[in-house]
Protein backbone atom coordinates (compact mmCIF):
# COMPACT_ATOMS: atom_id res chain seq x y z
CA UNK A 1 0.00 0.00 0.00
CA UNK A 2 2.51 2.43 0.77
CA UNK A 3 4.43 1.51 -2.27
CA UNK A 4 1.64 2.30 -4.49
CA UNK A 5 1.58 5.72 -3.04
CA UNK A 6 4.77 6.46 -3.26
CA UNK A 7 4.41 5.28 -6.95
CA UNK A 8 1.44 7.89 -7.51
CA UNK A 9 3.16 10.97 -6.17
CA UNK A 10 6.32 9.79 -8.70
CA UNK A 11 3.97 10.21 -11.55
CA UNK A 12 2.23 13.51 -10.85
CA UNK A 13 5.88 15.11 -10.26
CA UNK A 14 6.97 13.73 -14.10
CA UNK A 15 3.16 15.14 -14.99
CA UNK A 16 3.97 18.58 -13.59
CA UNK A 17 7.51 18.65 -14.76
CA UNK A 18 6.66 17.70 -18.18
CA UNK A 19 3.52 20.64 -18.07
CA UNK A 20 5.84 23.75 -16.86
CA UNK A 21 8.98 22.30 -19.98
CA UNK A 22 5.89 22.51 -22.30
CA UNK A 23 5.15 25.77 -21.04
CA UNK A 24 8.55 26.97 -20.92
CA UNK A 25 9.41 25.89 -24.27
CA UNK A 26 5.81 27.75 -25.96
CA UNK A 27 6.92 30.51 -24.00
CA UNK A 28 10.45 30.36 -25.65
CA UNK A 29 9.15 29.34 -29.50
CA UNK A 30 6.75 32.54 -29.36
CA UNK A 31 9.71 34.64 -28.73
CA UNK A 32 11.35 34.21 -32.59
CA UNK A 33 7.41 34.38 -34.19
CA UNK A 34 4.08 37.29 -33.64
CA UNK A 35 0.69 37.14 -35.63
CA UNK A 36 -1.28 40.61 -36.33
CA UNK A 37 -4.38 39.78 -36.02
CA UNK A 38 -6.90 41.46 -39.44
CA UNK A 39 -8.25 45.42 -38.58
CA UNK A 40 -4.71 45.62 -36.55
CA UNK A 41 -1.52 47.24 -37.36
CA UNK A 42 1.58 45.92 -35.95
CA UNK A 43 4.25 48.68 -34.55
CA UNK A 44 7.92 47.43 -34.13
CA UNK A 45 9.43 48.20 -30.47
CA UNK A 46 13.44 46.93 -30.37
CA UNK A 47 15.52 47.24 -27.49
CA UNK A 48 12.61 49.69 -25.87
CA UNK A 49 12.81 51.45 -29.33
CA UNK A 50 10.01 53.06 -31.37
CA UNK A 51 10.68 51.63 -35.25
CA UNK A 52 9.41 53.57 -38.19
CA UNK A 53 8.03 50.56 -39.83
CA UNK A 54 4.47 49.34 -39.74
CA UNK A 55 3.47 45.66 -40.10
CA UNK A 56 -0.13 44.88 -41.96
CA UNK A 57 -2.32 41.74 -40.58
CA UNK A 58 -0.33 38.63 -40.92
CA UNK A 59 2.77 36.12 -39.52
CA UNK A 60 6.20 37.37 -39.06
CA UNK A 61 9.30 36.19 -37.21
CA UNK A 62 11.21 38.72 -35.07
CA UNK A 63 14.14 38.36 -33.05
CA UNK A 64 13.86 36.90 -29.60
CA UNK A 65 13.60 38.68 -26.22
CA UNK A 66 14.51 42.25 -27.92
CA UNK A 67 12.48 42.67 -30.18
CA UNK A 68 8.07 42.68 -29.82
CA UNK A 69 5.50 43.73 -32.14
CA UNK A 70 2.76 45.25 -30.41
CA UNK A 71 -0.46 44.96 -32.33
CA UNK A 72 -3.12 48.49 -32.54
CA UNK A 73 -6.70 47.90 -33.90
CA UNK A 74 -6.97 50.43 -36.48
CA UNK A 75 -10.83 49.71 -36.95
CA UNK A 76 -14.14 51.96 -36.44
CA UNK A 77 -14.70 53.00 -32.80
CA UNK A 78 -17.15 54.82 -31.28
CA UNK A 79 -17.76 56.47 -27.71
CA UNK A 80 -21.32 54.48 -27.32
CA UNK A 81 -19.21 51.52 -27.04
CA UNK A 82 -17.63 52.42 -24.21
CA UNK A 83 -17.67 50.91 -20.83
CA UNK A 84 -17.17 53.44 -18.39
CA UNK A 85 -18.93 56.89 -17.48
CA UNK A 86 -19.67 58.18 -20.94
CA UNK A 87 -18.21 61.73 -20.21
CA UNK A 88 -20.08 62.60 -24.77
CA UNK A 89 -23.53 62.22 -22.60
CA UNK A 90 -25.76 64.90 -20.57
CA UNK A 91 -23.35 67.75 -21.31
CA UNK A 92 -25.01 70.69 -20.63
CA UNK A 93 -24.41 74.12 -22.50
CA UNK A 94 -26.00 77.68 -22.72
CA UNK A 95 -27.99 78.63 -25.57
CA UNK A 96 -28.20 81.95 -26.91
CA UNK A 97 -31.68 82.75 -24.71
CA UNK A 98 -29.76 81.61 -21.39
CA UNK A 99 -31.64 78.57 -21.47
CA UNK A 100 -29.67 75.17 -20.07
CA UNK A 101 -29.85 71.98 -23.09
CA UNK A 102 -29.32 68.60 -22.38
CA UNK A 103 -27.21 67.20 -25.39
CA UNK A 104 -25.44 63.68 -26.07
CA UNK A 105 -23.31 63.15 -28.29
CA UNK A 106 -21.89 60.22 -30.57
CA UNK A 107 -18.30 60.17 -32.36
CA UNK A 108 -17.08 57.44 -34.17
CA UNK A 109 -13.62 57.69 -34.92
CA UNK A 110 -10.31 55.01 -35.83
CA UNK A 111 -6.33 55.32 -35.84
CA UNK A 112 -5.02 56.24 -39.10
CA UNK A 113 -1.15 56.10 -38.06
CA UNK A 114 -0.13 53.66 -35.04
CA UNK A 115 3.01 55.30 -35.14
CA UNK A 116 2.26 58.62 -34.46
CA UNK A 117 -0.39 57.59 -32.21
CA UNK A 118 2.16 55.45 -29.94
CA UNK A 119 4.22 58.79 -29.83
CA UNK A 120 1.15 60.75 -28.97
CA UNK A 121 0.34 58.71 -25.95
CA UNK A 122 2.55 56.03 -25.24
CA UNK A 123 -0.68 53.75 -25.51
CA UNK A 124 -1.92 50.90 -28.11
CA UNK A 125 -5.93 50.91 -26.65
CA UNK A 126 -7.09 53.51 -29.04
CA UNK A 127 -10.07 54.80 -26.70
CA UNK A 128 -7.26 56.72 -24.48
CA UNK A 129 -8.42 58.96 -27.44
CA UNK A 130 -11.17 59.78 -25.90
CA UNK A 131 -9.71 60.92 -22.43
CA UNK A 132 -7.02 62.45 -24.00
CA UNK A 133 -8.43 64.44 -27.29
CA UNK A 134 -12.30 64.24 -27.68
CA UNK A 135 -14.00 65.01 -24.54
CA UNK A 136 -12.30 68.11 -23.65
CA UNK A 137 -12.17 69.14 -27.89
CA UNK A 138 -15.82 68.28 -28.08
CA UNK A 139 -17.19 69.61 -25.12
CA UNK A 140 -15.51 72.99 -25.33
CA UNK A 141 -16.92 72.95 -28.75
CA UNK A 142 -20.27 72.16 -27.44
CA UNK A 143 -20.34 74.56 -25.02
CA UNK A 144 -18.79 77.23 -27.46
CA UNK A 145 -20.98 76.64 -30.42
CA UNK A 146 -24.75 76.20 -28.74
CA UNK A 147 -24.32 79.28 -26.85
CA UNK A 148 -25.37 80.80 -30.80
CA UNK A 149 -28.00 79.15 -31.56
CA UNK A 150 -31.45 79.53 -29.30
CA UNK A 151 -33.11 76.68 -27.43
CA UNK A 152 -36.39 76.40 -30.16
CA UNK A 153 -33.85 76.63 -32.76
CA UNK A 154 -32.11 73.67 -32.05
CA UNK A 155 -35.17 71.66 -31.00
CA UNK A 156 -37.59 72.97 -33.39
CA UNK A 157 -36.16 74.03 -36.59
CA UNK A 158 -33.32 71.34 -37.20
CA UNK A 159 -30.16 73.38 -36.66
CA UNK A 160 -28.88 70.70 -34.41
CA UNK A 161 -27.55 69.16 -37.85
CA UNK A 162 -25.60 72.49 -38.10
CA UNK A 163 -24.69 71.90 -34.97
CA UNK A 164 -22.79 68.77 -35.11
CA UNK A 165 -21.49 69.88 -38.90
CA UNK A 166 -19.66 72.30 -37.67
CA UNK A 167 -17.83 70.34 -34.51
CA UNK A 168 -16.98 67.48 -37.06
CA UNK A 169 -15.42 70.58 -39.32
CA UNK A 170 -13.56 71.87 -36.55
CA UNK A 171 -12.57 68.31 -35.03
CA UNK A 172 -11.05 67.30 -38.66
CA UNK A 173 -9.75 70.54 -39.86
CA UNK A 174 -9.27 72.39 -36.97
CA UNK A 175 -11.10 75.35 -38.62
CA UNK A 176 -13.03 77.56 -35.88
CA UNK A 177 -16.33 78.96 -36.60
CA UNK A 178 -18.60 81.77 -35.79
CA UNK A 179 -22.21 81.99 -36.16
CA UNK A 180 -22.78 85.74 -36.75
CA UNK A 181 -26.85 87.29 -37.05
CA UNK A 182 -27.38 90.66 -38.38
CA UNK A 183 -31.26 91.06 -36.60
CA UNK A 184 -31.59 89.74 -32.60
CA UNK A 185 -35.01 90.26 -31.21
CA UNK A 186 -36.44 89.14 -27.87
CA UNK A 187 -39.77 87.68 -27.93
CA UNK A 188 -42.01 85.15 -25.90
CA UNK A 189 -42.98 82.09 -27.49
CA UNK A 190 -46.20 82.03 -27.85
CA UNK A 191 -46.55 78.02 -26.99
CA UNK A 192 -44.02 77.74 -23.82
CA UNK A 193 -44.68 81.67 -23.12
CA UNK A 194 -40.72 81.77 -21.88
CA UNK A 195 -38.63 84.65 -23.56
CA UNK A 196 -36.37 83.60 -26.23
CA UNK A 197 -34.51 85.19 -29.05
CA UNK A 198 -35.61 85.55 -32.58
CA UNK A 199 -32.82 85.30 -35.22
CA UNK A 200 -32.65 86.47 -38.66
CA UNK A 201 -29.58 86.99 -41.13
CA UNK A 202 -26.97 84.18 -39.74
CA UNK A 203 -24.12 83.10 -41.40
CA UNK A 204 -21.03 80.97 -40.70
CA UNK A 205 -17.85 82.92 -40.53
CA UNK A 206 -14.48 81.28 -40.24
CA UNK A 207 -13.18 82.36 -36.60
CA UNK A 208 -9.47 80.94 -36.70
CA UNK A 209 -7.68 77.48 -35.98
CA UNK A 210 -7.18 75.37 -32.86
CA UNK A 211 -4.57 73.00 -32.17
CA UNK A 212 -6.09 70.11 -33.73
CA UNK A 213 -3.65 67.37 -32.59
CA UNK A 214 -6.24 64.32 -33.95
CA UNK A 215 -6.28 65.47 -37.52
CA UNK A 216 -2.22 63.13 -38.09
CA UNK A 217 -3.32 60.20 -36.59
CA UNK A 218 -6.76 59.78 -35.90
CA UNK A 219 -10.19 60.03 -38.61
CA UNK A 220 -13.32 61.43 -37.56
CA UNK A 221 -15.41 59.55 -39.56
CA UNK A 222 -18.95 61.64 -38.01
CA UNK A 223 -20.48 63.52 -35.11
CA UNK A 224 -23.82 62.74 -34.56
CA UNK A 225 -25.95 64.98 -31.85
CA UNK A 226 -28.07 61.97 -30.26
CA UNK A 227 -30.28 63.90 -28.13
CA UNK A 228 -30.87 67.87 -28.17
CA UNK A 229 -33.38 68.62 -25.24
CA UNK A 230 -33.81 71.80 -23.17
CA UNK A 231 -33.97 71.93 -19.53
CA UNK A 232 -36.87 70.54 -17.12
CA UNK A 233 -39.09 73.90 -17.24
CA UNK A 234 -39.31 74.13 -21.00
CA UNK A 235 -40.25 70.55 -21.57
CA UNK A 236 -43.12 71.10 -18.95
CA UNK A 237 -44.28 74.01 -20.62
CA UNK A 238 -44.09 72.12 -24.16
CA UNK A 239 -45.61 69.40 -22.44
CA UNK A 240 -48.77 71.36 -21.14
CA UNK A 241 -48.87 73.58 -24.50
CA UNK A 242 -49.23 69.97 -26.22
CA UNK A 243 -51.62 69.09 -24.11
CA UNK A 244 -53.60 71.93 -24.47
CA UNK A 245 -53.61 71.55 -28.16
CA UNK A 246 -54.25 68.01 -28.29
CA UNK A 247 -57.40 69.29 -26.25
CA UNK A 248 -58.21 71.50 -28.48
CA UNK A 249 -57.98 69.03 -31.40
CA UNK A 250 -60.21 66.70 -29.49
CA UNK A 251 -62.99 69.11 -28.91
CA UNK A 252 -63.00 70.27 -32.53
CA UNK A 253 -63.18 66.77 -33.80
CA UNK A 254 -66.06 66.52 -31.49
CA UNK A 255 -67.63 69.67 -32.63
CA UNK A 256 -66.94 68.08 -36.51
CA UNK A 257 -68.83 64.88 -35.23
CA UNK A 258 -71.71 66.61 -33.73
CA UNK A 259 -71.74 69.22 -37.26
CA UNK A 260 -71.76 65.84 -39.61
CA UNK A 261 -74.67 64.36 -37.59
CA UNK A 262 -76.44 67.38 -37.44
CA UNK A 263 -75.81 67.92 -41.50
CA UNK A 264 -77.04 64.17 -41.96
CA UNK A 265 -80.27 65.09 -40.35
CA UNK A 266 -80.43 68.17 -42.46
CA UNK A 267 -80.02 66.02 -45.57
CA UNK A 268 -82.47 63.48 -44.15
CA UNK A 269 -85.07 65.56 -44.10
CA UNK A 270 -84.18 67.86 -46.57
CA UNK A 271 -84.21 64.32 -48.75
CA UNK A 272 -87.66 63.40 -47.74
CA UNK A 273 -88.79 67.07 -48.27
CA UNK A 274 -87.52 66.68 -51.96
CA UNK A 275 -88.98 63.20 -52.34
CA UNK A 276 -92.69 64.29 -51.71
CA UNK A 277 -92.13 67.17 -53.66
CA UNK A 278 -90.96 65.09 -56.68
CA UNK A 279 -94.08 62.66 -55.85
CA UNK A 280 -96.33 66.50 -56.02
CA UNK A 281 -94.85 66.88 -59.41
CA UNK A 282 -95.63 63.01 -60.85
CA UNK A 283 -99.04 63.31 -59.09
CA UNK A 284 -99.36 67.09 -60.78
CA UNK A 285 -97.83 65.55 -64.11
CA UNK A 286 -100.36 62.41 -64.38
CA UNK A 287 -103.60 64.89 -63.38
CA UNK A 288 -102.42 67.31 -65.90
CA UNK A 289 -101.50 64.28 -68.65
CA UNK A 290 -105.27 62.92 -67.89
CA UNK A 291 -106.82 66.26 -68.52
CA UNK A 292 -104.63 66.81 -71.94
CA UNK A 293 -105.97 63.51 -72.75
CA UNK A 294 -109.39 64.16 -72.04
CA UNK A 295 -109.68 67.56 -73.49
CA UNK A 296 -108.00 66.09 -76.66
CA UNK A 297 -110.78 62.93 -76.51
CA UNK A 298 -113.70 65.84 -76.37
CA UNK A 299 -111.60 67.70 -78.93
CA UNK A 300 -111.52 64.74 -80.91
CA UNK A 301 -115.81 64.05 -80.28
CA UNK A 302 -116.46 67.92 -81.39
CA UNK A 303 -114.34 67.50 -84.79
CA UNK A 304 -116.31 64.41 -85.45
CA UNK A 305 -119.52 66.08 -84.82
CA UNK A 306 -118.26 68.74 -87.18
CA UNK A 307 -117.35 66.46 -89.76
CA UNK A 308 -120.43 64.34 -89.55
CA UNK A 309 -122.80 67.77 -89.78
CA UNK A 310 -120.43 68.77 -92.95
CA UNK A 311 -121.32 65.35 -94.17
CA UNK A 312 -125.03 65.37 -93.72
CA UNK A 313 -125.09 68.90 -95.23
CA UNK A 314 -123.30 67.57 -97.81
CA UNK A 315 -125.85 64.78 -98.54
CA UNK A 316 -128.35 67.22 -97.81
CA UNK A 317 -127.17 69.11 -101.05
CA UNK A 318 -126.67 66.26 -103.13
CA UNK A 319 -130.08 64.78 -102.29
CA UNK A 320 -131.62 68.22 -102.56
CA UNK A 321 -130.06 68.10 -105.93
CA UNK A 322 -130.81 64.78 -107.13
CA UNK A 323 -134.52 65.33 -107.05
CA UNK A 324 -134.04 68.24 -109.11
CA UNK A 325 -131.88 66.58 -111.76
CA UNK A 326 -134.39 63.64 -111.57
CA UNK A 327 -137.28 66.15 -112.06
CA UNK A 328 -135.47 67.28 -114.97
CA UNK A 329 -135.00 64.07 -116.44
CA UNK A 330 -138.05 63.62 -116.17
CA UNK A 331 -139.38 66.36 -118.31
CA UNK A 332 -136.84 65.35 -120.52
CA UNK A 333 -138.16 62.30 -120.72
CA UNK A 334 -141.59 63.22 -121.80
CA UNK A 335 -140.26 65.52 -124.34
CA UNK A 336 -138.43 62.67 -125.84
CA UNK A 337 -141.25 60.98 -125.88
CA UNK A 338 -143.21 63.45 -127.42
CA UNK A 339 -141.12 63.92 -129.93
CA UNK A 340 -140.74 59.90 -130.61
CA UNK A 341 -144.36 59.68 -130.79
CA UNK A 342 -144.50 62.83 -133.33
CA UNK A 343 -141.40 61.17 -135.51
CA UNK A 344 -142.98 57.47 -135.01
CA UNK A 345 -146.53 58.55 -136.46
CA UNK A 346 -145.19 60.30 -138.94
CA UNK A 347 -142.77 57.17 -140.82
CA UNK A 348 -144.15 54.05 -139.14
CA UNK A 349 -147.64 52.32 -139.10
CA UNK A 350 -148.98 50.99 -136.05
CA UNK A 351 -149.83 52.06 -132.40
CA UNK A 352 -147.87 54.53 -131.56
CA UNK A 353 -145.96 54.40 -127.95
CA UNK A 354 -146.97 56.07 -124.97
CA UNK A 355 -143.60 55.18 -123.20
CA UNK A 356 -139.95 54.66 -123.24
CA UNK A 357 -137.20 53.14 -120.99
CA UNK A 358 -134.33 55.02 -120.18
CA UNK A 359 -131.06 53.54 -119.34
CA UNK A 360 -128.68 55.15 -117.47
CA UNK A 361 -125.55 53.86 -117.07
CA UNK A 362 -121.91 54.78 -115.54
CA UNK A 363 -120.09 54.09 -118.64
CA UNK A 364 -122.63 56.06 -120.93
CA UNK A 365 -122.46 59.23 -118.99
CA UNK A 366 -125.54 59.82 -120.88
CA UNK A 367 -128.93 58.37 -121.20
CA UNK A 368 -129.92 55.93 -124.19
CA UNK A 369 -133.57 55.89 -125.43
CA UNK A 370 -135.05 52.91 -126.41
CA UNK A 371 -138.39 52.35 -127.77
CA UNK A 372 -140.37 49.44 -128.50
CA UNK A 373 -143.86 49.25 -130.26
CA UNK A 374 -146.20 47.20 -129.54
CA UNK A 375 -146.33 46.51 -125.85
CA UNK A 376 -147.11 49.74 -123.53
CA UNK A 377 -143.85 49.78 -121.96
CA UNK A 378 -143.68 51.67 -118.03
CA UNK A 379 -140.74 54.61 -117.78
CA UNK A 380 -137.89 54.08 -115.46
CA UNK A 381 -134.67 55.38 -115.12
CA UNK A 382 -131.85 53.01 -114.02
Amino acid sequence: MLRSNKWNASVIGVLITGAVLVVLWLIFISEFFQTVQPSYKGIVISWGQLQENVLDDGFYFKKPFWTDIVPVFIGQNSTDDSKNVNAFRGIEPLSKDWQKMDIDAQIEYSITNPILFRRATWMTEPRIIETLVLIPQVRRLLYDYTAEYTWKSLIQWGERQELGQRIYNTLTTGEVTKRICKDEKITTDETTWIETIELAGCEIVDNGKIEASTIKWVAITSVNLRKVKPNDKIIQAVENAQLKEQEVLVAKQEAQIETEKANKVIETKRGQTESAKLQAEVDAYKIRVALEEKAEGIKAEALALIEQAKAQKALKEALAGSKDLIEYKRIEVEMKLAEAQIEYAKNYKGAVPNSISVIWTEEAKWMSIVMWAGVVPTVSVK
